[in-house]
C-alpha cells in the first residue's frame, strides 16, 4: 500500500508529454458525443461499471462530470508546468 509520505517524495515531471491536450481534447470530444447519443436516455438510470473494480457505479451524468472535472484537472497542471494558458471553452 502506497503512503502519503511515499507519494510526496515521488519527482515531479519538468515537462507534460507532447500529446496531453491533444488526449484531454479527444476524450472530451469523446464525452459530448456520448451525451448527446444518450439525450433521450434517463442518465440516472445508466450504471457504468468498471473492469477494474465493482464498487464505483457512477450514474452517466455523473461519470461525465468525472471525466470532465478530471480532464480539467490536467489541462490546469499543463498551465502551471508550461505556463500556456489552457481554454476552459475547448
Amino acid at each position: 500500500m502506497t503512503t502519503q509520505t511515499q507519494l510526496q517524495s515521488l519527482p515531479l515531471a519538468a515537462q507534460p508529454r507532447p500529446d496531453t491536450l491533444a488526449a484531454v481534447l479527444a476524450t472530451h470530444a469523446k464525452l459530448r458525443r456520448l451525451l448527446h447519443q444518450a439525450e433521450g436516455s434517463c442518465w440516472r438510470r445508466l450504471k457504468l461499471t468498471s473492469p477494474y473494480a465493482w464498487f464505483p457505479r457512477p450514474n452517466f451524468g455523473d461519470a461525465g462530470l468525472l471525466i470532465l472535472r478530471h480532464g480539467e484537472r490536467h489541462a490546469a497542471r499543463i498551465e502551471r508546468l508550461t505556463s500556456f494558458p489552457v481554454s476552459k471553452s475547448a
